[in-house]
């Protein structure tokens, strides 16, 4: 058994994606309004007289759509118009049942660029933050509808890596700011809870800054169907500016975010 095909898809002005979804059917990546690159300035690029992250603005003219490349050709690719301009670098939760689609993503809206705020962050999070979105799609009648999980300024959402694309996964956990009103910095550890909503949110607040959450199955891979999905661990980076040049890391049990770490280790640098 060959575990390698390939298959080319042609995509019309697509320059640019960083993160695609992984269905039952499909791999789904986004065309993003906020990239353009024309052969001037892949020179100036690669010439190093520029860089990419000055590229990074929203350009009215440009579509928003998200696009499912079919797993098995030579069937041609969906293309599903987004309800708003914004650019995303990361899904969340994903799954594919039947002709209903679920994706989750941070979405970064109209106002967002790559400008170095306070010198911290490689984007102006603080003008145009990230916000946590579902998308419900039918890829039968190509309506989609779209509505925001979670307030807080986020990136990085991450979930129970053994069930990317099983049907009702519900749970991702956000590097977040969970302030009204601020982007930054990244503080929080945000559980966000699709069926429940609101009532299902859980957080945490460092005294310091944290990092993107990684989540370690308690069962390992068995946790995949024969355990709770957010039974498990998360483990983000920690660093208190009151302890220089001295990086955490952070052990928190999924299913208690609230509670805080569990075990912390200090690396050493």
């Amino acid at each position: 058994m060959s575990l390698y095909r390939g298959q080319i898809y042609d995509i019309e002005g697509l320059t640019y994606f960083h993160d695609f979804a992984l269905l039952e059917d499909f791999y789904v990546i986004q065309k993003s309004p906020f990239v353009t690159m024309s052969l001037k300035e892949a020179a100036n690029i690669l010439s190093g007289k520029t860089g990419p992250e000055y590229n990074m603005k929203y350009n009215s003219n440009l579509p928003c759509q998200f696009i499912f490349l079919p797993k098995e050709g030579p069937a041609k690719p969906i293309i599903v118009n987004c309800p708003f301009p914004f650019h995303m670098y990361h899904f969340g939760t994903c799954y594919q049942d039947g002709d209903h689609v679920v994706l989750t993503t941070t979405a970064l809206k109209e106002g967002f660029d790559m400008s170095w705020e306070w010198r911290y962050w490689l984007s102006n999070m603080c003008k145009a933050p990230g916000i946590f979105y579902r998308f419900d799609i039918n890829l039968k009648t190509g309506s989609i509808q779209s509505h925001a999980l979670d307030p807080a300024s986020n990136e990085f959402p991450t979930s129970h890596p053994y069930r990317n694309g099983h049907k009702g996964t519900r749970y991702n956990y956000l590097m977040a700011c969970d302030e009204p009103n601020r982007g930054l910095p990244f503080v929080d550890v945000v559980k966000v809870d699709m069926d429940a909503g609101a009532s299902g949110r859980k957080s945490w607040r460092a005294d310091g800054l944290i990092s993107e959450c990684i989540f370690a199955p308690r069962a390992g891979f068995d946790g995949a169907y024969n355990s709770d999905e957010d039974d498990g661990w998360l483990i983000t980076q920690y660093y208190n500016p009151d302890i220089p040049d001295k990086s955490q890391f952070l052990i928190l049990d999924a299913k208690n975010v609230e509670a805080g770490p569990v075990l912390s280790y200090m690396s050493g640098f």
